[in-house]
């Protein structure tokens, strides 16, 4: 047997005797000096957030209550976990269900800010990840309010003039004459909330 086919076999013996050496955190595992140990290290915390992430989305698909499914959505915006996209603008609504403890105002801080409006709040952290899904949500929707909420999300993640760029290429890209209305209709929006001075 030739050397070049040992390599691939040593390196996984190698690779699993470092991870039976690392069962420890894998916080500390990221300091050692051992280059294996590290990257075993990363590999289990990506495994972690994944199956937590997972977990969180059937929280979120599951029948626990708003507030349970709020909690959740908070605790998913620290990941920003792009997975959760699909399930996060499909409940925008959530954010009415949400505690509105006082007023706006802008001297909130992001965790107040995540209690008033978890589900943009933790879109927005996900950030460009999720602007496909709220581009499409604005062309299905009739609902006013869902609208002007998807707006907002895009402009807080990229700001008026890119989002006035996205709607007009998904403007100019629409066949569909009421998906038409909609999107104008959210470019309407976006002019009307944030207009230039």
């Amino acid at each position: 047997m030739k050397i070049q086919h040992l390599i691939p076999v040593l390196f996984l013996a190698g690779f699993c005797a470092v991870s039976a050496q690392t069962n420890d955190n894998p916080i500390d595992a990221l300091l050692s000096t051992n280059r294996l140990v590290r990257f075993d290290a990363a590999v289990r915390l990506d495994t972690q957030r994944k199956q937590l992430v997972q977990k969180l989305i059937v929280i979120l698909d599951g029948t626990n209550s708003i507030p349970v499914k709020l909690d959740a959505v908070i605790v998913m915006s620290e990941y920003r976990a792009p997975e959760a996209v699909p399930v996060l603008v499909s409940h925008l609504e959530w954010d009415e269900d949400a505690p509105q403890g006082g007023m706006i105002s802008g001297m909130m801080t992001a965790e107040k800010w995540a209690e008033y409006a978890p589900v943009r709040t933790a879109l927005t952290k996900i950030g460009v990840a999720a602007i496909p899904a709220l581009l499409d949500k604005i062309s299905e929707t009739d609902d006013t309010n869902i609208t002007a909420e998807c707006v907002t999300i895009c402009h807080d993640i990229q700001g008026t003039d890119v989002t006035e760029f996205c709607l007009r290429g998904l403007l100019e890209k629409e066949s569909d004459q009421k998906r038409k209305e909609r999107v104008q209709a959210a470019l309407e929006s976006l002019k009307r909330i944030w207009q230039k001075k």
